[in-house]
């Protein structure tokens, strides 16, 4: 993620967010086959981020 903010940056743009998101693929389902699952969930409870407003304008 910091290579692809630095390289987006030096060309101009600006990054305000960025996230590392494990899904299944939509197309090539082998790929991540069962993401997210019940572990991702406890690590990253997203669902979280939906009851404040704190990240949301």
């Amino acid at each position: 993620m910091l290579e692809l903010s630095d390289c987006l940056t030096s060309q101009g743009f600006q990054v305000i967010a960025a996230a590392a998101v494990l899904a299944e693929h939509s197309m090539l389902r082998s790929v991540a086959a069962g993401r997210p699952n019940a572990d991702d969930q406890k690590l990253a409870p997203i669902k979280d981020l939906y009851k404040s407003n704190e990240f949301f304008y």
